[in-house]
């Protein structure tokens, strides 16, 4: 079992259904789950699709929804394996 986590420059040039996409995918490489971190775009596409109230909620935690800074410094201290 593994949890992929995307992170870097690369996840923000993706378009929010194109996460989704990578994130589906994942269990193809026997993910039990994927995440990117929340940005902008991901709280757009929940207002574009009528849930508001939920980008907002997100918005408020946004800090705490993205990979430490230590980790993005030092990955391979706290993950397993690096693609």
């Amino acid at each position: 079992n593994r949890i992929i986590e995307y992170f870097g420059d690369g996840p923000a040039s993706f378009s929010t259904t194109g996460k989704g996409t990578i994130t589906n995918m994942g269990a193809e490489l026997g993910a039990t789950t994927s995440i990117f971190p929340f940005d902008d775009k991901m709280a757009d596409y929940l207002r574009s699709t009528g849930r508001p109230d939920v980008a907002e909620a997100a918005m408020a935690v946004k800090a705490h929804l993205q990979a430490d800074a230590e980790v993005l410094a030092n990955p391979t201290h706290y993950y397993d394996e690096g693609i």
